[in-house]
């Protein structure tokens, strides 16, 4: 799934989401198998479905879908495609985990799994122990 792929007159989706795999992610022996825009329901551009042929080629695009800040696609993101089911459990679950009393020290990631936040360090504090101490003069 890609959003935020500006729409082009006259555009062939297919060749669009071609480009964004070879030039965007930099995946140059990577096919598109099809590829569609999906009517939009808002002022944005439609989401577009991109297809490949196999599954590791979708986890080596998914992987290096940071690239795409770098080669000129601001404000384009990938992500896997869910079922109706999963993104309706997601908010909830997002939901359910607000109205828990501890339920702030929890995170849902992107894949859904419910984390315990980490706890950012304070400044200046040690994180992997006491300092050494090297000025040990007996030799």
């Amino acid at each position: 799934m890609c959003t935020g792929l500006k729409v082009n007159n006259d555009e062939n989706i297919l060749v669009r989401a071609q480009e964004l795999i070879t030039y965007g992610l930099g995946l140059m022996n990577v096919h598109v198998d099809c590829a569609s825009r999906m009517q939009s329901r808002n002022n944005k551009p439609g989401i577009v479905k991109i297809k490949l042929p196999t599954r590791d080629e979708k986890i080596k695009a998914l992987r290096l879908k940071r690239n795409l800040m770098d080669n000129g696609y601001n404000g384009v993101y990938l992500r896997s495609s869910m079922s109706h089911t999963d993104r309706v459990a997601q908010p909830n679950l997002v939901s359910i985990l607000r109205e828990l009393p501890n339920g702030n020290k929890y995170h849902v990631t992107g894949n859904g799994k419910v984390i315990l936040k980490d706890v950012a360090p304070v400044m200046g504090a040690w994180t992997r122990g006491p300092p050494v101490n090297n000025t040990d003069n007996s030799n």
